[in-house]
């Protein structure tokens, strides 16, 4: 017998897809490992008593989760090697500014994530006239270790 006209029933099931996202911010992050990198060194050349200031820079990228509000620091924004005090200033770009008094390494408003690379920039300024300390006719006086501290 034909089963002509005869309507089939049908049964439905809603269901949701629900999501727990857990934001994160990175430093120079590495893509395959999601995970923070070491920052360039800043290697500054300097004479003792020389008649200008010296400056040097390092650049790193901040990428965190789109609109996640967060606040950068450097500590400590100042150090002092082989009797040279030198001083750190951080700024959003890619352009070095420079602190010779004191240091500015931390940005606490305005920032957010996009959810890719953001540019950073750490300016150091050893200023002009400091004599130094060292006992032979050259000295490699070692470095100084800062950290870069993303809070989100």
């Amino acid at each position: 017998a034909a089963l002509s006209g005869v309507t089939h029933a049908q049964a439905t099931s809603d269901f949701n897809v629900k999501l727990d996202l857990a934001s994160r911010c990175f430093v120079n992050i590495d893509t395959t490992t999601a995970t923070s990198q070491d920052t360039t060194d800043v290697t500054l050349s300097y004479d003792a008593f020389q008649k200008d200031d010296e400056d040097g820079s390092t650049t790193f990228n901040v990428r965190c989760t789109k609109n996640l509000g967060y606040t950068i620091s450097v500590a400590s924004d100042t150090g002092t090697i082989a009797g040279i005090t030198y001083y750190l200033k951080l700024v959003a770009g890619s352009t070095a500014q420079y602190a010779s008094a004191s240091g500015s390494a931390a940005i606490t408003t305005g920032l957010a994530g996009t959810g890719a690379d953001q540019p950073y920039t750490i300016g150091v300024r050893a200023a002009k006239g400091q004599a130094g300390d060292c006992l032979t006719s050259s000295c490699t006086g070692g470095s100084q270790s800062h950290t870069i501290t993303v809070a989100y």
